[in-house]
């Protein structure tokens, strides 16, 4: 009897179970059903976010490309013109100080001024120099120019054409005003091209005498006039003997050892290079005491 109780006890839990079970599942079907859209609103917006996704990471990319083309354009761009236009910023225009250049505010008549231009970039080795004066004259069509400017008064020009072996090329030129060789009335000393008065033999050692002996030293010093600043190196050279030592000044010169002519040459320089004067000397070495 007990036993039978229980069995339909459960039994009747276990309909309240089932019963249960199947009002949840009719729920979430209703629940589905009011929203049919539901699941195909998903599915269309997870379409729709995918294709904007695509689109703007194509957009973005095109612009990123096209940014990137535009850097390089615009790179090349720069190369193809600094390689094809030297840039001159003006002519430096000095005077010759002791051998430097130095800058001048002004300039005057019947003097000799160094030119050259402000570069950009340093010269290396491939340019050409092609230079023009409305007054005076110059020395040469190189980096650095020697200008004589002209006795009158007024404006002058002074331009510079550049090219380079690259095609590349660049001009500049400036306008300066040429004063009388006069400040506040006061005459200034004038330029006088230096040149070699005399070359001068003396002994090392011992009384000089009219002989040049052989295998002794001597001393070889020039004596020069004339505007010594412009003078920038001094040259010596000998046709036979030995040169000891030598600088801007003078040259110590030891006498071969057979007796013989010999002939000492002295050259000066300018800044540029440009020889101002050279003087040769011939004397006879003979057999030494």
């Amino acid at each position: 009897m007990k036993k039978s109780i229980c069995f339909t006890i459960i039994s009747i839990l276990a309909i309240i179970v089932l019963l249960s079970t199947a009002a949840v599942c009719n729920m979430c079907g209703l629940s589905l059903a009011k929203n049919p859209d539901l699941k195909e609103n998903s599915a269309e917006d997870n379409e729709k976010a995918g294709a904007n996704s695509k689109k703007k990471t194509g957009k973005d990319a095109g612009q990123d490309t096209k940014s990137a083309d535009s850097n390089i354009s615009g790179d090349s761009k720069k190369d193809a013109s600094s390689s094809g236009e030297i840039k001159i910023y003006g002519i430096i225009i000095g005077e010759y100080i002791k051998g430097k250049v130095e800058n001048v505010d002004f300039l005057l008549a019947d003097r000799i001024y160094s030119c050259h231009p402000d570069l950009l970039d340093l010269p290396d080795g491939t340019e050409t120099y092609s230079w023009k004066v409305s007054g005076g004259s110059f020395d040469s069509n190189s980096y650095l120019m020697s200008w004589s400017t002209p006795s009158n008064e007024g404006w002058y020009t002074v331009e510079l054409n550049m090219s380079k072996k690259n095609g590349s090329k660049g001009n500049v030129k400036t306008r300066v005003y040429i004063n009388p060789s006069s400040i506040l009335g006061e005459p200034l000393d004038p330029i006088i091209m230096p040149r070699i008065a005399d070359i001068r033999v003396s002994p090392v050692s011992g009384i000089a005498d009219n002989n040049y002996y052989t295998l002794t030293e001597y001393d070889v010093l020039p004596y020069m006039d004339g505007t010594l600043d412009l003078i920038k190196r001094v040259d010596f050279s000998v046709s036979a003997g030995d040169i000891i030592a030598k600088d801007n000044v003078m040259m110590r010169w030891r006498a071969p050892g057979a007796p013989q002519p010999v002939t000492i040459t002295v050259t000066i320089y300018d800044i540029s290079g440009i020889v101002l004067d050279s003087l040769q000397l011939d004397l006879n070495v003979v057999h030494g005491v």
